[in-house]
């Protein structure tokens, strides 16, 4: 379920897993531990992730700037909860005669327990990182 409200630059979305979230229950993560304890237990019915951002443009320049706050709450699951949070700037351009282009840089924090969320080479999520990035689109 999603529930959204827009309101000029602000987007407020909700939503909410109707099922398991991710599978996350008994029978999927069993006695799994984090930290010598065990970390949840029943099932993940009712999770949900608040999402906040503001887009807006600054003042004489053709620059956009963002800012985004969300916060998960993984139910009967606690070690899964996280926030996360960025601030970034984007703009539009030309190249070459070409339109459609678009560059960015965020600054992009999360809040999780340690070690819980890793990516594929094993580096812990939790931590922050400036992200950029060029975009063309046709």
């Amino acid at each position: 379920m999603i529930l959204k409200v827009d309101y000029k630059g602000l987007n407020v979305k909700y939503y909410q897993a109707l099922t398991n979230w991710f599978g996350y229950n008994t029978n999927s993560l069993g006695t799994t531990t984090y930290r010598g304890k065990l970390v949840g237990s029943g099932n993940s019915k009712g999770t949900n992730y608040v999402d906040i951002n503001y887009t807006g443009k600054i003042p004489t320049t053709d620059t956009n700037y963002n800012i985004h706050i969300g916060h998960q709450v993984v139910e009967n699951y606690s070690v899964a909860n996280y926030t996360d949070m960025s601030v970034g700037i984007s703009r539009a351009f030309e190249f070459a005669g070409s339109k459609g282009w678009n560059a960015g840089i965020s600054y992009i924090h999360s809040i999780t327990k340690k070690g819980w969320y890793v990516d594929a080479t094993g580096d812990d999520l939790d931590k922050s990182r400036f992200y950029g990035y060029i975009k063309h689109t046709f």
